[in-house]
């Protein structure tokens, strides 16, 4: 699919009309008992290269559990929608490969990058899927409480 829509007789690219969401299917969180089902949905992604930080922002909704597991009504009437952030900096040592954090005192030879160069140079050198690598690091946030 073509990130842009041709009108005809425009010679000028159109945004597409239904973008594509990036969602997450985050665990359960129990609340007196009951199963509370939760979605993160990519808010915003700020890539600075100044700072050297890379941001994402998730808004974390809750849902219902149907009796089948799935998701059921949404409950923001109930429980409010928050946000949560991710950063991305070089205080942060990954693997150079996989971009998975890592503990640099397990080893004296394992060989580490910062977060942040992980992605600068993944951007520079990579044909890379965005989206994709948006979900993976996301994916990896352990903590999605308020």
């Amino acid at each position: 699919m073509s990130a842009f829509v041709y009108i005809k007789n425009s010679t000028m690219p159109q945004l597409p009309t239904n973008p594509t969401k990036i969602v997450l299917e985050i665990p359960d969180v129990q609340i007196q008992g009951t199963t509370i089902k939760r979605k993160a949905e990519l808010f915003a992604l700020i890539y600075n290269m100044a700072t050297k930080q890379v941001s994402i922002s998730w808004i974390v909704s809750h849902y219902a559990e149907n009796g089948n597991g799935t998701y059921g009504a949404d409950m923001s009437d109930i429980i409010p929608s928050y946000s949560k952030e991710q950063i991305a900096t070089n205080d942060v040592p990954v693997d150079p490969i996989t971009g998975i954090p890592i503990d640099p005192a397990m080893g004296d030879t394992m060989v580490y990058v910062g977060q942040y160069d992980f992605f600068n140079d993944m951007a520079e050198n990579m044909d890379v899927k965005v989206h994709s690598i948006i979900r993976q690091f996301g994916s990896g946030l352990l903590n999605w409480d308020k």
